[in-house]
């Protein structure tokens, strides 16, 4: 049989390397050898065929003609030639071309991007068709991993305002082709132009937005231990018409004109500090669970501008919903006026002086009293109010 490596037809298997006959082979040196030569064919199921070429001493040439003549062998090596139908997309043949392959699943393992139940050769046909080779691949999918993680804001912004549904992969295809950017760019400059949404739709198209979100914070709360799943199962229920009604409220504060359009002094904010202060509300709601009034327009405007976190917002209302009554009590114990939201607020996630004092001293005054055998703080041991935003 000739060397798979020698398509000439050269070292076939008719005689030995002293010019005399070789002894015939037995089945089990025969089908070792193929196995050696053409694992991929093995792979395939094609050894019987192989096998048979052999015996039948086939040249290299007509056994990869028959093999590559087969259903699955085409099914497996899609665009194995290039345009002209002859020549090889690799020199090696399918060894080097199924190598190609392994390097590029490393690749996508690399970026969490692998899923092996979905794996099919057609799923390589565009990164071949176009030479990609694995270190271009991978410089792609740093692109557009960052696009992923970064144009949230600007996807939102398309949808929000002209309508538009624009993709992960529409940003990554603006980023490489320039005209398919100015083409996007003036789509979104016509629409939002020529048909800009008015106040019923712009809230609607929120609404998908803030719901959306709020399923993703609601799971990663969850995930922290943050809220327990039986909170998070009704905050995920809540339906649109009901966030539409937040998000109505919060981006006007209540102040409506008589179109329904939010009156002149109404101050509205932008759709991203209007997201977050929703996603505030709603998770803060989860974490109560105790009757906890939402912070109103004004607080979660401060919220913003501070840079508090969702998670760490979402703890501090659970904090206080599990211990405001022992917190009343230790405010009167020390001599303060009162911990209520206003002030846990202030202190916890604001980190305003005063108000961080004044709790921290009531905290004190509760250790020293638990120490004597009464007092609160052992509850609260651990929950300092200096909480990191």
């Amino acid at each position: 049989m000739a060397d798979a490596n020698n398509p000439d037809g050269t070292g076939g298997t008719g005689t030995d390397a002293q010019g005399g006959e070789e002894e015939p082979q037995s089945d089990a040196d025969l089908i070792r050898q193929v196995e050696a030569l053409y694992p991929w064919a093995v792979e395939l199921g094609l050894l019987d065929l192989v096998v048979d070429l052999v015996r039948d001493d086939a040249s290299s040439e007509e056994i990869l003609a028959e093999i590559r003549g087969t259903a699955e062998w085409r099914a497996k090596f899609p665009n194995f030639y290039r345009d002209d139908g002859i020549t090889l997309r690799f020199s090696g043949g399918e060894a080097s071309y199924l190598n190609h392959i392994d390097e590029l699943r490393g690749v996508m393992r690399e970026f969490g991007m692998y899923n092996e139940a979905e794996d099919a050769p057609e799923n390589y046909i565009g990164l071949l068709e176009y030479d990609i080779d694995p270190n271009e691949f991978r410089d792609r999918l740093v692109t557009y991993k960052s696009l992923e993680n970064g144009t949230q804001y600007l996807r939102d912004a398309f949808y929000i305002y002209a309508g538009l549904d624009v993709s992960v992969d529409d940003m990554y295809r603006a980023v490489v082709d320039p005209g398919y950017k100015e083409q996007m760019v003036s789509t979104y400059e016509k629409e939002s132009r020529e048909n800009p949404p008015d106040y019923a739709t712009w809230v609607d198209r929120m609404g998908d937005v803030a719901l959306r979100d709020l399923q993703a914070g609601v799971n990663e709360a969850v995930d922290q231990g943050i809220i327990p799943p039986g909170a998070a199962a009704d905050v995920i229920m809540i339906k649109k018409d009901v966030a539409k009604q937040y998000i109505d409220l919060l981006y006007t504060n209540g102040q409506m004109g008589g179109s329904g359009e939010p009156t002149a002094g109404a101050e509205p904010i932008s759709f991203d500090a209007l997201n977050r202060a929703f996603q505030y509300a709603m998770l803060a709601s989860a974490a109560s669970e105790q009757g906890l009034r939402l912070p109103d327009k004004a607080r979660l405007q401060e919220f913003v501008q501070a840079g508090v976190s969702r998670a760490n917002a979402v703890r501090a209302y659970g904090q206080y919903a599990q211990n405001k009554y022992g917190l009343a009590g230790m405010a009167e114990r020390a001599g303060i006026q009162t911990i209520d939201q206003t002030m846990w607020e202030e202190a916890t996630l604001l980190m305003q002086g005063r108000e961080s004092a004044l709790i921290d001293k009531a905290m004190d005054r509760e250790r020293s009293l638990s120490r004597q055998g009464g007092g609160f703080s052992s509850r609260m041991e651990g929950s300092r109010v200096t909480q990191q935003r």
